[in-house]
């Protein structure tokens, strides 16, 4: 497959996960959906020949005006990126911090993003925080 196609198939994926996120997440929670990706991603590499910034540049474009899980957008788009990464055969990492109580002591603060390496592809917190979960361990 040329690079034009893969990448139409690659924003296809994307689009797609995008949607399935928010369901995955609800009959299989966190810890479910994050297995599920890492079986999915052992199944194949149709990405290899994509750069991941040409991933990164697809997943923020095509995420960037969320209309379901507004609320939680860094998760859907952390776990849609840390997905297409991993299916382009990269040990991406998805990290979860958490940050320090609120006004409102019922309701949990939180944010997800995605690194390669020790480069963050989506925006790590920008206050103190502390992580809760690296995955895959």
């Amino acid at each position: 497959m040329n690079g034009g196609a893969l990448e139409r198939v690659l924003r296809l994926h994307a689009g797609a996960a995008s949607l399935c996120v928010p369901l995955l997440l609800r009959l299989l929670g966190l810890r479910g959906t994050l297995r599920l990706l890492d079986g999915l991603a052992r199944l194949g590499q149709p990405y290899a020949s994509l750069p991941p910034r040409r991933i990164c540049a697809v997943v923020r474009r095509r995420l960037a005006h969320p209309r379901i899980m507004v609320r939680r957008a860094c998760l859907r788009r952390g776990l849609v990126l840390y997905h297409l990464l991993r299916l382009a055969g990269l040990d991406a990492r998805l990290r979860f911090a958490v940050y320090p109580p609120s006004l409102d002591p019922r309701r949990l603060h939180a944010h997800c993003w995605v690194s390669l390496g020790r480069r963050c592809l989506a925006p790590p917190p920008d206050v103190p925080s502390a992580t809760v979960l690296n995955w895959p361990n």
